[in-house]
Order: structure tokens, then sequence, then C-alpha cells
């Protein structure tokens, strides 16, 4: 806490404007999260994500490194369809890994491009293409690093 208020102080005395919320963490010295911690965070996204989207429609996650990760893992669908043990059991495990990996050697725009759903899938298969796109969900995590 003494830190905090240091930070604040520090903030005050060399800004016109109150410290940010980030700007206090960061002159109180608090760490950047790891790329472990990062994965972490964005496992629980996933999970709420699941959980509020399902399998039908398209997510896009802010943080672009969740899509390549679940799509390299076997896809959006594959992600919504296993049982809650299979789920924070091996997925959560192999998706800990390859994100860590994925902060560290940058995937490419194919990989980090939207998921695709059941509706999207059977729209693109169908050759609608203009209904395929209306299934797509942005989908805002809140985490730090992902607002930029």
């Amino acid at each position: 806490m003494a830190a905090v208020d240091t930070a604040i102080l520090a903030a005050a005395a060399g800004s016109l404007h109150f410290p940010s919320p980030t700007e206090i963490r960061e002159l109180a010295g608090a760490a950047t999260p790891t790329a472990k911690d990062r994965a972490v965070l964005t496992f629980q996204a996933l999970r709420e994500a699941i959980s509020r989207i399902g399998g039908f429609r398209s997510p896009d996650f802010d943080d672009a490194l969740i899509n390549a990760v679940v799509r390299n893992l076997g896809g959006w669908q594959r992600a919504c369809e296993m049982s809650l043990s299979e789920f924070y059991g091996a997925y959560r495990g192999d998706y800990l890994c390859l994100y860590e990996m994925f902060c560290r050697i940058k995937p490419n725009d194919a990989m980090t491009a939207p998921l695709v759903g059941e509706c999207e899938q059977s729209s693109l298969a169908n050759g609608y293409y203009e209904a395929a796109a209306r299934e797509r969900v942005k989908v805002k995590t809140g985490l730090p690093w992902a607002e930029a």
C-alpha cells in the first residue's frame, strides 16, 4: 500500500491530470503480466465466452492469440462441445502451453482470424456468405493488453 501511495504522489507531482490505474500500477512497480499470467487469464476469458456465446456463433477475440490457440486445438466447436472434465484437464494444459508459445512466436493472420461456429460453417457450405459474416461476434475479454 505504501508503494501505491508513493506512486500516486509521484504521478500527481509530475502531471496535470489524476493518474490512471495502469499508470499507478506501473509507478508502484507492478510487473506486467508474463506469458504464463496471460495464458491463465485468457483461458478464463475463453471459458466465459463459451458459456455466453456457445458453439453456433463465431467469436473473434480481442486478444487474437486466443483465436490462434483454439484453432490449433481443434477449433471453436470442439472447445464448446467437450465435457468440463476434458476442458479443465488436457485441453487446459494444452491451451496454456500453446498460448505461452504464441506469446513468444507470433502466429500469422490466418491463424488469428475469427473462429468459426456452426451457423457460419453451415452458411459458408451452402454459399450464403453474407449470412455467414453476420454470425461473427467480437469478444471483449477486458484484459488490458487486448484493449489496444
